[in-house]
């Protein structure tokens, strides 16, 4: 994502990936370390505004923390930003021999 320190700060990372079941989780530790990063924040400073710890936005920033949709509302509070959520159709993967 433009504006990240890194240009792929999950890649080689066997933990997660960027597709299947983890892409929700990577797709939020990008947006807000890119709006961290942003502002120049530190990960303490961020925590601080949202009343967690370090650890706290280091695990969300790393996609091995589900944040709740009341912390994220707190996270787009303090970016001065609005929370969209949306679903979309599942890709169909198609099926050999049909």
């Amino acid at each position: 994502m433009p504006g990240s320190k890194f240009s792929d700060p999950f890649s080689g990372y066997s933990g997660r990936t960027t597709s299947g079941e983890n892409s929700l989780e990577i797709d939020i530790a990008i947006s807000i370390d890119t709006m961290r990063f942003s502002r120049n924040w530190s990960q303490k400073e961020l925590a601080k505004k949202l009343g967690t710890s370090q650890s706290a936005i280091s695990r969300l920033e790393s996609g091995w923390s589900t944040p709740s949709i009341a912390f994220l509302k707190k996270v787009a509070t303090v970016f001065d930003k609005t929370l969209r959520v949306s679903f979309h159709e599942k890709p169909q993967i198609p099926r050999e021999g049909f």
